[in-house]
């Protein structure tokens, strides 16, 4: 009898097209890097989760509301609104106000894959477009308002995907702007950005799937607009994996000439860098599983890192 209430409330709201969907993300992240000059060893771990209420207003638009929560374990916690409105005319394109969907998969050149768990939360806008054969996304994601002694903070991204006959294209680029040209303190408006184009080939073989590709990288950066200081910087990377039945084996080699990205992997800034690798992804209904295991050099040095990060999501 104590849950008539609760089913006929649940019927009542699926009637009215109201969900309530629960996403999380967990992650271990552990970098054993010393004696280089680029980024300090770190290991952090923790969860990011957000339950909202999505609510559906007509056929093509829908509204999200809820809350996220994000910690680390033996550091510092957040709770944050989430709010979003979605518009959907189609299954292959969706634009998004509010709270944007992250873990956009940029390449760790230009966003380096930590940053999605240390920043719990992108707003702004967000279009995405999803095909077999050509997959898109562009957004603006607004870090920071401009105050009186505090420039406002930015960023904006955009990837391209384009595959067809084990043939596939690719191009990445991110910006980041710190600006505010009226303002009470003595540093100008800054640009970072950071571009990558990458072609290659997937071959079928008896072991796996062979994924062969090479990619081109160039970074400008203005620290200051009103100094006359300009900085460029280009990459190359070729890449070679093998992936099937038990996981994906990647090994990359990077070279690069004063290559800077403030989002990037700092570790891309040096001139020589190799990866070597095995990743293994489990999917179940709802449930995704991943684990990294990398070590690389840089400029000689040894920096390998270890990554587990365990995604589910739920609607009720």
């Amino acid at each position: 009898m104590r849950k008539i209430p609760f089913i006929l409330l649940s019927s009542w709201l699926m009637m009215a097209g109201v969900n309530f969907s629960l996403e999380n993300y967990s992650l271990f992240y552990n970098f054993e890097y010393k004696s280089n000059p680029y980024y300090d060893g770190r290991t952090f771990f923790g969860d990011w989760i957000q339950g909202y209420f999505s609510i559906k207003i007509n056929s093509a638009v829908k509204a999200e509301a809820g809350a996220l929560l994000w910690r680390f374990y033996g550091g510092d916690r957040r709770i944050l609104p989430y709010l979003a409105v979605v518009f959907s005319p189609s299954r292959e394109f969706s634009f998004r106000f509010g709270n944007l969907r992250k873990f956009h998969g940029l390449h760790r050149a230009l966003y380096f894959d930590a940053l999605y768990y240390e920043r719990p939360a992108e707003r702004g806008f967000q279009l995405s477009y999803k095909r077999k054969t050509l997959q898109g996304e562009v957004w603006i994601n607004w870090e920071r308002e401009m105050k009186k002694l505090v420039q406002e903070n930015f960023d904006v991204g955009l990837k391209l995907r384009l595959e067809s006959g084990g043939v596939f294209a690719s191009f990445q680029y991110h910006y980041v702007h710190f600006g505010g040209e009226y303002m009470e303190h003595h540093v100008g408006p800054q640009d970072d950005m950071a571009f990558m184009g990458r072609a290659g080939v997937k071959l079928p073989t008896p072991l796996g799937t062979v994924n062969l590709s090479a990619a081109r990288f160039l970074s400008y950066y203005i620290p200051d607009r009103w100094k006359p200081s300009r900085f460029t910087g280009r990459g190359t990377e070729a890449l070679l994996s093998l992936s099937g039945k038990y996981g994906e084996v990647f090994l990359s080699r990077w070279w690069g000439r004063n290559f800077y990205h403030q989002d990037g992997d700092p570790l891309y800034r040096g001139n020589n860098l190799t990866w070597l690798g095995y990743r293994k992804e489990v999917f179940l209904k709802g449930f995704n599983l991943a684990f990294t295991l990398a070590s690389g050099w840089v400029d000689g040095v040894w920096v390998p890192y270890q990554k587990i990060e365990i995604r589910w999501e739920k609607t009720f």
